[in-house]
C-alpha cells in the first residue's frame, strides 16, 4: 500500500527492562520487556547468567563493573553494551546498575535497561552524513552524487537514484545484481516515480511492500530486481518539482521518525545543491553581462585603495581622466594628481568610512594636462568579512562637466545659458511634457539633418529608430513618474536623409516658468563612431575565429580539399558575404592563362553559380578583367564595385547579381595557383582595411595547403619511381645471370 507521509507516527522505544541478580550474575527475576525483545523464554533466563545475553567483548567490562561496586561500596553505575537477541541479532542497550541493601543478609543487584539501538545508529548515521558534507566541493553536480551515494548507505538501501527533470539520473547500487540502461529506462516508466515528481506540494511517498501494490507490483523494475519496499520524495525548487529522489529496497524497510529526518535532510541538500547550481549558472551569465557592461560603459568605473592608489578603472575612466592606459594611472598619486583639492579626497575617505557609501557626490577633477572637469561620484567600501577592514573603494564616475556648465549657465543668466546651449559641442534640446520639440541647439540641427523650424513641429519620437520608440516610451515613462531623476539612453536616431546614426542622451526636467510646467531637457552626443568601431571589432573576431578554424583543419588533414566546404562556409558568414568560392588558374594550349570555378559556398537566398559553364576554363580577357590577372599575379588583393567596372566585366557581375566583389590570390610557391573570391549580391560594399588583411592571410593559408598538398604529391611519385627503377634494376640483373649461365 501506497502512504504520503507527512507526519509519521513516533516509533516509541518499548519501556525499560528489569533484571534483580544474585551476587554470581545470575538472574532471579527479570520483567516481561526482556522477553518481548530479546525474544528469550522465562525458562533460558531464570537462573543463567546474565553474561550469557551480552556481546562476548562487553562480558568483561560488565563484570569489571560490578566487583566494583562491591568492592567499593558504590551505589550506582552505568555502562553501554550490546545484547546479542535470541535469533543472534544485536542490539544496543544503556544500563544502570544499583547494588540492593541486604534482604535476609543476602545483596542483591538490580539492573535496569534501556534499547539505544536507534541512538546508536542515528549517531553512526550523522556522523557519516557529517563526513558526506566535509567532502563537498565547488561542483555542485558532483556534491550531488556524493549525497546520493550516501543515501545508499545511510538507508541501507539497494540502490538510491536522483531523476532530474531531463532524465539525467544519479544513482548508488550496493545491492542490486544488476543497473543497466533498461532499469533507469524502467525507473521513468514506474507508477512510484511518476507519484514522487507529480506530487505537489512534495510529499514523502512510502512503500512498504511493492509486491502487494496493484499498481507497483508489475513494474519491470520492481520485478527485474526483486523490489520489496520504497521511499521517496520530489526535489523542489521555487515551488517546482526539479528532481525526484528514489530509495529501493530488496527488504521490508520499516520507516520511522528519525528515517524521515535523515530524508529531509538530504533531500534539503539536494535542494540547496540545485539552487548554488542554478547560482552558478545565473553568476557566470552575470559575469559576462558585467564585462560587457564594464567594457561598454559610458561611465568612469574604478577601484582605489584607501591610499590612493588606482587598482583598476575601465577604458572609460582612462580616457576621461586624459591618461594612456590604466598602468600609467596606477602609478600616480590619486589625491595630488586627480581630485583639484587634494583635502577633498580625505573628506570624502572619511564620509566613505562612516557611512560605507556615497551617492551623487559632486566633485572637481584634474585631467593629465590640468584640465578641471566636474564629476558626479558614487562609491562603497568593501571590507575584509572577517576583519571588517577596509579592502578598497569601488564606484563610478560620471563627468558632468556640459550638464554643469548648464546648470551653471541658467543659474547666472538666460544670456550665459543661450551662449552655451548655442556654441555647445553637444546636441542639446527642450522637449514639452508632451515629447514635442521645443527648442534645439544648431549641433541637434547639425547631427540629426533638421532645420529647428522642421524639429518644432515634431514630437522625440519622430526622429527615434522604429524599433527604440518602446524603450524610449518606457524611461520617459519613469521620468514622468519621478521613479528617476534622470535618464541616460543609448539609442538609434533616424536623420532626416534617413540615415541612421547612434545617439548618447542624458535627460532631465526642469520648470518652466512660462506655462508652470515640467519639460525635458535633453544633451545628446554623436557616438555613431564608436558603436561603428565596436561593430568592427566583432567582425575582426569573426574573422580572426573563421581564420583560426582554416588553419586548424588544413593542419589537421593532408588533404585541404576535405573541409574547403565548411572553411568557405564560416569565411562567408564571418563577412557576410553573399557568396565564398575558389578559382584555380591553369595555361591553355595557347599559353594563355585560364581559370575554374572548384569550390563554393552561397549564403541563404543566393543562386549558386558553381554549375554555371561560363565559370569554367574562363579567360580573364575575354571577360574583361585583364586588371583582375595582373593583380593577381603580383600577389596583391582586388576589390572593386560593380559599377566601377568595364563594360564587358559589368556584364558578367550583374548576371550573377553581384554589386561589390573581392578576390584574393593565392599562390603556390611563386606561382598564381588561383584565388579565393567574395561577393555582395545585397550592398555596393567598400570592404575595410581589417577585413583585407585577414583574408590575405586566408590567402596565404590556402597557398600553403597547396604546397603542402603537391610536396606529398611529388613525394608518393618520388617513392613509386624509385620502386620501379629498383625492379627494373632487378630484373636486368636477372636476365644477365641467365645469360652468363647459359652456353
Amino acid at each position: 500500500m501506497t502512504k504520503e507521509i507527512t507526519d509519521p507516527k513516533v516509533i516509541k522505544p518499548p519501556q525499560a527492562m528489569l533484571f534483580r541478580l544474585d551476587l554470581n550474575l545470575n538472574v532471579t527475576e527479570v520483567s516481561n520487556n526482556f522477553y518481548k525483545l530479546l525474544g528469550y523464554t522465562k525458562k533460558e533466563t531464570i537462573g543463567n547468567s546474565i553474561l550469557s545475553t551480552v556481546h562476548k567483548d562487553d562480558r568483561s567490562k560488565i563484570k569489571s563493573i560490578i566487583d566494583s561496586l562491591l568492592t567499593k561500596h558504590t551505589q550506582i553505575a552505568t555502562y553501554e553494551a550490546r545484547k546479542i537477541k535470541k535469533d543472534n541479532s544485536e542490539i544496543w542497550v544503556r544500563a544502570f546498575i544499583q547494588i540492593l541493601e541486604p534482604v535476609k543478609n543476602k545483596k542483591e543487584i538490580l539492573i535496569t535497561c534501556e534499547d539505544i539501538t536507534a541512538d546508536i545508529k542515528n549517531s553512526e548515521r550523522v556522523k557519516k552524513l557529517h563526513e558526506c558534507f566535509l567532502n563537498f566541493g565547488s561542483d555542485a553536480d558532483k556534491n550531488i552524487d556524493i549525497i546520493i551515494k550516501a543515501i545508499s548507505d545511510l538507508f541501507d538501501a539497494s540502490c538510491a537514484t536522483y531523476v532530474k527533470k531531463n532524465n539525467k539520473i544519479l544513482c548508488a547500487c550496493s545491492h542490486l545484481k544488476y543497473y543497466c540502461k533498461n532499469n533507469k529506462n524502467n525507473l521513468l516508466k514506474s507508477n512510484f516515480y511518476k507519484k514522487v515528481i507529480r506530487s505537489s506540494p512534495p510529499k514523502v511517498i512510502y512503500i512498504k511492500d511493492l509486491q502487494k501494490s496493484i499498481l507497483d507490483k508489475n513494474d519491470e523494475i520492481v520485478v527485474d530486481n526483486m523490489l520489496k519496499s520504497f521511499l521517496g520524495k520530489a526535489i523542489s525548487l521555487n515551488n517546482q518539482n526539479i528532481g525526484a529522489l528514489c530509495i529501493m529496497f530488496q527488504n521490508t524497510f520499516i520507516l520511522n521518525e528519525d528515517d524521515l529526518k535523515f530524508l529531509e535532510i538530504l533531500v534539503s541538500a539536494i535542494s540547496v545543491e540545485e539552487t548554488r547550481f542554478k547560482s552558478q549558472l545565473t553568476i557566470i551569465e552575470n559575469e559576462k553581462r558585467f564585462r560587457s557592461l564594464l567594457e561598454n560603459s559610458t561611465i568612469g568605473i574604478f577601484r582605489t585603495t584607501p591610499n590612493g592608489k588606482v587598482i583598476f578603472a575601465n577604458s572609460k575612466l582612462v580616457n576621461l581622466l586624459g591618461y594612456s592606459s590604466l598602468e600609467e594611472l596606477t602609478q600616480i598619486d590619486v589625491p595630488k594628481k586627480i581630485y583639484a583639492n587634494p583635502n577633498s579626497r580625505k573628506k570624502i575617505k572619511n564620509i566613505l568610512e562612516k557611512e560605507d557609501s556615497i551617492k551623487d557626490y559632486l566633485e572637481i577633477f584634474k585631467k593629465k594636462d590640468g584640465t578641471l572637469i566636474h564629476v558626479k561620484e558614487n562609491a562603497r567600501v568593501i571590507r575584509d568579512e572577517n576583519t571588517n577592514k577596509v579592502l578598497f573603494y569601488e564606484g563610478t564616475l560620471e563627468d558632468i562637466t556640459t550638464q554643469k556648465r548648464f546648470e551653471t549657465a541658467l543659474i547666472n543668466s538666460e544670456e550665459r545659458f543661450r551662449s552655451i546651449f548655442t556654441n555647445s559641442g553637444s546636441g542639446i534640446v527642450i522637449t514639452n511634457n508632451k515629447n514635442y520639440f521645443i527648442e534645439a541647439n544648431p549641433k541637434f540641427c547639425e547631427l540629426l539633418g533638421y532645420t529647428k523650424d522642421e524639429l518644432l513641429k515634431m514630437t522625440f519620437f519622430d526622429i527615434t529608430y522604429p524599433d527604440d520608440i518602446k524603450k524610449s516610451k518606457k524611461v520617459i515613462t519613469e521620468l514622468h513618474k519621478g521613479i528617476k531623476k534622470n535618464i541616460h539612453v543609448q539609442k538609434r536616431y533616424v536623420r532626416k536623409d534617413g540615415k541612421i546614426i547612434w545617439g548618447s542622451i542624458t535627460v532631465g526636467f526642469y520648470s518652466s516658468e512660462l506655462n508652470n510646467e515640467y519639460n525635458q531637457v535633453g544633451i545628446f552626443e554623436d557616438i555613431t563612431e564608436s558603436v561603428t568601431n565596436l561593430l568592427k571589432l566583432n567582425a575582426r573576431d569573426k574573422i580572426l575565429s573563421a581564420l583560426s578554424f582554416s588553419t586548424e583543419t588544413f593542419l589537421k588533414t593532408l588533404d585541404w580539399h576535405a573541409n574547403i566546404n565548411e572553411v568557405l562556409k564560416r569565411l562567408g558568414e564571418s563577412l557576410e558575404a553573399s557568396r565564398c568560392y575558389i578559382f584555380q588558374n591553369h595555361v591553355s594550349k595557347s599559353k594563355e592563362i585560364l581559370t575554374s570555378q572548384k569550390y563554393e559556398w552561397v549564403a541563404k537566398n543566393i543562386s549558386p553559380e558553381i554549375n554555371n559553364p561560363i565559370m569554367q576554363n574562363m579567360s580573364f580577357k575575354k571577360i574583361g578583367l585583364s586588371e583582375l590577372l595582373v593583380a593577381l599575379k603580383a600577389n596583391k588583393i582586388f576589390t572593386k564595385l560593380t559599377k566601377d567596372f568595364n563594360p564587358k566585366a559589368k556584364q558578367f557581375f550583374e548576371a550573377q547579381n553581384i554589386k561589390s566583389v573581392l578576390l584574393v590570390p593565392i599562390f603556390e610557391s611563386d606561382k598564381p595557383w588561383g584565388f579565393i573570391g567574395f561577393d555582395d549580391c545585397v550592398n555596393e560594399r567598400i570592404w575595410s582595411k581589417q577585413e583585407t588583411e585577414a583574408l590575405s592571410t586566408a590567402g596565404n593559408l590556402f597557398g600553403v595547403a597547396i604546397k603542402r598538398k603537391i610536396f606529398e604529391e611529388e613525394l608518393l611519385k618520388a617513392k613509386i619511381n624509385a620502386e620501379e627503377a629498383t625492379e627494373l634494376k632487378s630484373q636486368f640483373l636477372a636476365q644477365i645471370s641467365h645469360e652468363i649461365r647459359s652456353p
